[in-house]
């Protein structure tokens, strides 16, 4: 862990935001789609919390090692902190990015997905952090200073960590192993209940 000021200020110049230019691009990319997905083991699944049949799972070629096919949950609430980024300059990027190429309404529904990771993500560890205001002379209103300070994760450990368990594979590569099972439904759709059963079981919400 580290100390971090976060850079409140609404003006305050950031690699991360701002107009479409190369290197915006670039920063994001960096921490989206050069990740990859990573190697994981079925004993990765059941640490997880996986509880469907773990013959559903997708994998990785055989020739490629056939372990499971994983993303890291940081890596996906970044892909949508960026496509809502895009979304607020939707008439520069509804031509490039590959996400916005579908119906609008389609994409319309993946940002409030989106919305509602990010959410939940929030509203599982709440900041309890404080944000003070200050009076500042020539104003008659609060400034409120959102350059707080943080104890974080060394982000560039996480990166390096993906990064090194990292695979990139072509999404027609990924095909039905052998002894694989199809759930019935979507995993969304599917309410496990375990009640001290040994193995899977599931029905339809």
């Amino acid at each position: 862990f580290e100390n971090v000021r976060f850079a409140g200020l609404r003006e305050a110049s950031s690699p991360w935001r701002g107009e479409p230019r190369p290197e915006l691009e670039a920063a994001w990319n960096s921490v989206t789609w050069e990740m990859g997905e990573i190697s994981t083991t079925l004993d990765d699944a059941r640490r997880a919390g996986i509880e469907l049949d773990l013959n559903s799972l997708v994998r990785f070629p055989t020739n490629d090692g056939g372990d499971v096919y994983t993303s890291v949950e940081w890596v996906h609430h970044l892909h949508c902190l960026n496509q809502l980024r895009k979304f607020t300059r939707y008439n520069y990027y509804k031509d490039k990015d590959i996400s916005f190429l579908q119906p609008f309404g389609e994409t319309v529904n993946h940002m409030d997905h989106c919305i509602d990771m990010l959410r939940q993500r929030v509203m599982c560890t709440p900041d309890t952090g404080l944000i003070f205001s200050h009076w500042v002379k020539g104003h008659d209103h609060k400034h409120v200073n959102f350059n707080t300070q943080h104890r974080c994760m060394n982000f560039q450990n996480a990166v390096d960590w993906v990064k090194e368990r990292s695979k990139l594979v072509n999404m027609s590569d990924l095909v039905r192993h052998e002894g694989a099972v199809d759930l019935p439904d979507f995993p969304e759709n599917l309410t496990v209940h375990t009640n001290g059963y040994k193995g899977s079981m599931w029905y339809q919400q």
